[in-house]
């Protein structure tokens, strides 16, 4: 996908689906060794008169929520060798009173321009680049704006300014109207008046105009000519947060254990900064680490209180001749302790007081939180499937024919539905301009869209739905009419009950359809692979009894010769009865021909491939059992099978039916039990064969030889193995 990169006053309209659905997301993105949080993102909302309503209008790391939660700063986080900061807008819910959302990029630690390959990037929901915004030239402006946002017409545009002040921040909110806290916090903007915002510009491409540097009394110094906004007329400066200020916080320094002076109260507005400063980055700390510091200083206080205490006994101890020394010394070490309780009263109300806050925006993060996922679709397909388990029809039919067939009528019945307007209700007396004919005339075709949003919902999860994700496409189609419901809450826009059942059903009815098919294709290879299976035995048999015929012509010939040779009796006897025995093992072999349940029934595992609580009880009606085993281990599983008992049974079948029964609730595969594969050991299974009589187990081993997977060296890993 080509990604589309503006250039400085460059613009481009914004896709239609991310205007009216969705969100965008704007990241600024640069290099992890220029630093973790090299740079910020803030967002301003602008009026089409270029200010701010409010401060609550500015969106920056200590104030991420805005705009009735349209607009959210996402925070900073890394990826790879990069690190990066992004805030989230949902241009369609913005209040129509705002005409532009600004982004604004400024540097925590002095300036923008020496941050080395800054990419300002704009993605979709589906974390689409759509637009890469070139920020290459950037001076010595601590604060800038990358891009504009703005209405135009039904939609939104963007554009890129890459334009700022090198007065920074300070200058860069008093533009929009947004009000400073003059902290000296090194932001740019001091102590003054605002109203001088035409001093020296220079070239925001990196012109030779000179940089001025901020004096007592900054004005607001623009680093290029700001472009015209295209919303309002005016120039398009950047911003500076609202009731704190955008630096680091500082750490405070614990106080020095002399007696502190009285600190004079700080006006309203220093304690607002003060502390979005304190909520800003250090409002990440968990709450347990706030409590943590609460209990360090209750146990200072205590240590003091045993000390002072201490004290008391040594003055008592030294009797009264130095008294007044003592007595003087205490009362100053009275003074010390009384200015350093104190000192860890007020950071501990201090630090409760955050512990507080913090406790607050949990608890609303944390409702949020439960409302977003009240309205999110379960898709994962694993935990579907480990929530319904094994799948049961909801229509059974006999095959797939006739779930074609029902499905068809199901389908009639839908169109009947939308002729007779049966699937969309919606009030009547609904008037446009005082007119009830234009009125009627709205609500109709209003009608008509939403039943064709909701078709197409309904079309789709007819097309995406499987066995195992019928309650999931359900549950969609369920929320899908919800939402249509309450979108269409003033003119009583519904879909029908009727034709959300009939649509429901088309669901359910078309997984059933589904699982059918594959019912039948399953069965039709098994069909097959039985087939396949009999042929082989039956071509054993064949070549078996050539085999003994062939024995037997050379016997009886060797009879003919010694009758004719007049040898011995006993020569004679022996062939007679070599002759005997071949025709006893044809008799055999044309038994076992005819009686198709007998054969033999094996228990093998694969450890290498499958662990080592995991057998596979199979029957065969070869002459050589051992021949469909080698088959099994070909080159589908890594090693060859393992022998574990083989017992001939004239009814194989049954025994193996009975064995399969033993063990049902320990089949690997519940759903096809064609697949032979069960959770028990060799020892279980020769102990279940203990129990069933008038079989003749040929051969037994409890332990697997896995001569391969020992020879590969696997057995010095640890296998993975299932518990019964």
């Amino acid at each position: 996908m080509t990604v589309t990169s503006l250039t400085r006053g460059g613009n481009q309209e914004l896709p239609a689906h991310v205007c009216r659905a969705g969100y965008l997301d704007v990241q600024a993105a640069w290099p992890l060794s220029a630093g973790a949080d090299a740079l910020d993102v803030a967002v301003v909302a602008a009026t089409a008169a270029g200010k701010v309503r409010s401060d609550e209008d500015f969106i920056f790391f200590n104030q991420p929520k805005g705009l009735e939660g349209t607009v959210r700063h996402l925070g900073q986080g890394q990826a790879g060798s990069r690190a990066h900061d992004e805030v989230r807008l949902r241009l369609a819910a913005v209040p129509a009173d705002i005409a532009a959302l600004h982004i604004i990029l400024s540097a925590a630690g002095g300036v923008i321009g020496p941050v080395p390959d800054v990419q300002v990037s704009l993605r979709d929901a589906d974390q689409q680049t759509l637009l890469q915004l070139d920020m290459s030239g950037a001076g010595p402006e601590p604060a800038l704006i990358a891009a504009e946002v703005y209405r135009r017409g039904d939609g939104w545009k963007v554009r890129c300014i890459g334009q700022g002040w090198d007065d920074g921040l300070a200058a860069l909110a008093r533009h929009f109207g947004i009000s400073v806290d003059d902290d000296g916090s090194g932001d740019g903007g001091t102590s003054g008046s605002s109203s001088d915002e035409s001093s020296h510009a220079h070239g925001g491409q990196g012109s030779g105009g000179p940089i001025r540097q901020p004096s007592t009394h900054p004005t607001a110094t623009p680093t290029s000519t700001p472009t015209a906004s295209p919303v309002t007329g005016q120039p398009v400066p950047p911003a500076a947060p609202s009731g704190g200020s955008m630096s680091r916080p500082v750490p405070s320094q614990p106080p020095a254990p002399t007696t502190p002076a009285v600190p004079p109260p700080a006006p309203p507005g220093a304690l607002q900064a003060v502390r979005s400063r304190w909520l800003g980055r250090r409002g990440r700390a968990d709450a347990g680490d706030l409590a943590a510091q609460v209990r360090q200083q209750q146990a200072a206080l205590e240590a003091l209180a045993q000390e002072n205490a201490t004290l008391r006994a040594d003055l008592q101890r030294l009797g009264a001749g130095d008294a007044a020394a003592l007595v003087q010394e205490m009362t100053a070490r009275r003074l010390e302790a009384a200015a350093q309780e104190a000192a860890l009263q007020r950071r501990i109300h201090a630090a409760r007081q955050e512990l507080e806050v913090i406790n607050r925006d949990l608890t609303a993060a944390e409702f949020d939180l439960a409302q977003v996922r009240a309205t999110l679709i379960v898709t994962d397909e694993e935990a579907v499937l480990q929530e319904v388990g094994v799948y049961r029809y909801a229509h059974p039919l006999q095959d797939a024919v006739a779930y074609k067939a029902r499905l068809a009528s199901l389908k009639d019945r839908i169109k009947v539905a939308v002729r007779a307007d049966q699937a969309v209700l919606a009030t009547t007396n609904w008037q446009v301009n005082g007119s009830s004919r234009d009125g009627a005339k709205m609500v109709k075709e209003t009608s008509k869209l939403m039943l064709r949003a909701f078709n197409a919902e309904a079309d789709n999860c007819v097309r995406v739905v499987r066995p195992h994700t019928v309650h999931t496409a359900v549950q969609r189609l369920e929320k899908a009419a919800q939402t249509i419901a309450r979108l269409g809450t003033m003119m009583s826009i519904r879909v029908s009950e009727h034709y959300l059942r009939l649509r429901l059903e088309e669901i359910r009815l078309t997984a059933d359809y589904l699982a059918k098919v594959e019912e039948e294709r399953e069965r039709a290879r098994e069909a097959r692979e039985q087939a396949r299976e009999e042929a082989k035995a039956a071509a054993e048999f064949e070549r078996e009894k050539a085999r003994l015929l062939k024995e037997q012509g050379h016997y009886e010939g060797a009879l003919e010769r010694a009758r004719a040779g007049d040898a011995s009796p006993v020569v004679i006897a022996e062939i007679e009865a070599k002759i005997e025995n071949v025709q006893q093992a044809i008799s055999g072999v044309n038994a076992r021909e005819a009686n198709l349940r007998a054969g033999h029934v094996y228990v093998i595992s694969n450890i290498g491939a499958f662990g080592e609580r995991m057998v596979k009880i199979g029957m065969t009606r070869r002459l050589e059992p051992m021949d469909r085993v080698r088959e099994l281990g070909d080159a589908s599983v890594p090693f060859r099978f393992d022998v574990h008992a083989l017992i001939r049974s004239d009814d194989a079948v049954a025994l193996e039916s009975k064995l399969h029964a033993a063990f049902a609730d320990q089949r690997v595969n519940r759903v096809n039990k064609h697949r032979e594969f069960f959770y028990v050991t060799p020892v279980q299974v020769r102990d279940q064969l203990a129990q069933i009589a008038g079989q003749h187990l040929l051969e037994f081993h409890e332990l697997p030889e896995a001569l391969e997977w020992r020879a590969s060296g696997a057995h010095a890993t640890r296998t993975p193995s299932r518990a019964k």
